[in-house]
């Protein structure tokens, strides 16, 4: 029996679950500060573009998409350092990455953004508009950078790259293998879910934009946890959020004005 499978007293790991470093709540705790961590990073950003530019100068909408993903990724990176030295090595699944793991990545992203986004969330926003509640706009930020040509890379790069591969790594990599490793994979997946589902929320102006959001990510984060379980590869779920994001990005540079026609 090999180690990450070993089981032994009260906290015996779950069959096909990884022992990591992080089991157990204590992967909730390391996410909590890793999200704070990553305020501080790009707060400490912001505060030297100001300096650096004035204190009229404004950081472009584009390059704040880019810092706060960014941030995110080098505060989980650091930590995981930190606290677990070469055990953090887990965090990246229970087996070597492949080059198919980015197209099942690919094709499961591709598979969410039309079920959840363009079909289940089309079907939410019109119950709520029969009843005659207006759904805000849950996506202004992206489309405010989507209507300016030159900052197209830098939105590919945020939410293509850099925001995949942040998240992934704390929710899935983090949280989920951490809760599986003490959990079965329902309590697991659900802790992850709601820990990826938290920091989207208050972005969309209200409580009916935050059941909206809650209503398309609380299952996509489930859905990438299940691909965690199956595949035990975080560049699945990485693939994966980057393709469903791609959906969303194309969309919005084809439907973000002038600029684009």
């Amino acid at each position: 029996e090999t180690s990450c499978c070993r089981k032994s007293g009260p906290n015996r790991t779950p069959p096909g679950a990884v022992d990591v470093a992080w089991a157990g709540w204590v992967s909730v705790l390391d996410a909590f500060v890793i999200y704070i961590g990553a305020q501080l990073l790009a707060a400490v950003v912001f505060t030297a573009w100001i300096l650096g530019v004035g204190a009229d100068g404004e950081m472009p909408l584009a390059v704040v998409v880019v810092v706060s993903p960014a941030a995110l990724g080098a505060a989980a990176y650091l930590w995981l350092r930190v606290r677990y030295a070469d055990r953090m090595r887990a965090v990246l699944g229970r087996r070597p990455w492949a080059v198919s793991d980015v197209g099942i990545g690919a094709l499961i992203g591709i598979g969410a953004f039309f079920v959840i986004l363009q079909i289940v969330l089309r079907i939410v926003v019109g119950l709520f508009e029969r009843r005659g509640v207006t759904v805000p706009n849950v996506q202004e930020t992206f489309q405010v950078v989507a209507q300016d040509p030159t900052a197209a890379p830098l939105l590919v790069l945020a939410t293509l790259v850099l925001a995949p591969f942040a998240e992934e790594l704390v929710y899935r990599g983090v949280v989920f293998q951490g809760m599986r490793a003490r959990a079965g994979f329902w309590p697991a997946a659900l802790v992850s879910a709601a820990a990826f589902t938290l920091p989207h929320l208050g972005d969309g102006g209200g409580a009916v934009a935050d059941m909206v959001i809650a209503i398309g990510i609380l299952p996509l984060g489930i859905l990438f946890a299940a691909a965690m379980e199956r595949w035990g590869s975080l560049l699945v779920c990485a693939a994966a959020h980057s393709a469903y994001n791609a959906g969303g990005v194309v969309i919005l540079l084809l439907t973000s004005g002038t600029a684009w026609s």
